[in-house]
């Protein structure tokens, strides 16, 4: 066999590797998309379960069944507090059916009252009482849903499903409706930053400000909660500079005594400026 075979036969023996590895490549990226369809496919599978778990829920809670075979009684879930106008007035529960929007700095109401008809057909629901615990619900709060924790958006008053709480992602209902714990800071800079957890990177430190002697430093947020009250904390380095320039004593009094001068003979400028016009 010549080496010109040899090469053909090589070359040959290469490019049907080549196919093979693609080949297997390609199905790889098959697999790969398959598998994500799948899982994406079971996640939406359980939130519609959830969902419907939810909703059965909502219906068991509104329906006590009493009376006679087959009789539903219908129990009361809710009481809504207050409804909002889009321009922003919050118009409160004055009495069973009649909500005010009220100045209570000067004890007056700012608009006509209305009822609770007119509130769920012009104006958004603002808050709900749920009454099997007294728990208050209000647009922005947060509630517990699945890992996370949704913001509520809206509300909605259903005939047959009660009160619907709407967030970006999902919808729950009142009776199964659960608020996300509230979280404490363990530590507000200077500047007004939460922080909620002392974390080991550089998230975790804090830019802080011996007053006493205006030295400025970083630290951890974890050695930062201990610091005595000497100490001031920011978010930002540009932050802890800002406070050294407007708090450090940088002037003596004879550069204070010169300053009053300037000033007063500005003034006696001005004076004789306008005495002159």
């Amino acid at each position: 066999m010549g080496l010109t075979h040899i090469r053909i036969i090589s070359a040959t023996i290469v490019e049907l590797i080549t196919k093979q590895i693609n080949n297997n490549m390609e199905n790889q990226k098959l697999n790969d998309q398959l598998e994500a369809f799948r899982k994406l496919n079971k996640e939406n599978y359980n939130n519609i379960r959830k969902q419907i778990f939810e909703l059965k829920q909502a219906v068991d809670k509104n329906f006590n069944r009493s009376g006679s075979e087959g009789e539903a009684v219908k129990e009361k879930e809710y009481t809504i507090l207050s409804f909002i106008a889009k321009d922003g007035k919050v118009f409160n529960i004055n009495g069973k059916d009649n909500y005010l929007c009220f100045d209570y700095s000067k004890n007056v109401p700012t608009a006509s009252g209305i009822s609770e008809e007119i509130g769920l057909k012009a104006y958004s629901i603002h808050s709900v009482r749920r009454e099997s615990d007294g728990e208050i619900f209000t647009l922005g709060d947060k509630l517990v849903y699945g890992y996370d924790t949704e913001v509520i958006i809206r509300f909605s008053a259903l005939k047959e499903a009660g009160m619907v709480i709407y967030f970006e992602n999902g919808v729950t209902f009142l009776p199964t409706a659960r608020k996300a714990p509230i979280r404490k800071p363990i530590l507000i800079t200077e500047d007004g930053v939460e922080i909620f957890e002392p974390k080991d990177t550089s998230e975790g430190m804090v830019f802080s400000v011996r007053t006493d002697a205006f030295i400025e430093k970083r630290i951890w947020v974890k050695d930062a909660i201990g610091c005595g009250f000497l100490w001031k904390h920011f978010s930002t380095k540009e932050k802890a500079e800002e406070y050294i320039k407007w708090n450090k004593p940088m002037y003596s009094l004879k550069d204070i005594g010169s300053i009053i001068i300037l000033e007063q003979e500005a003034l006696i400028s001005l004076i004789n400026l306008k005495k002159s016009n």
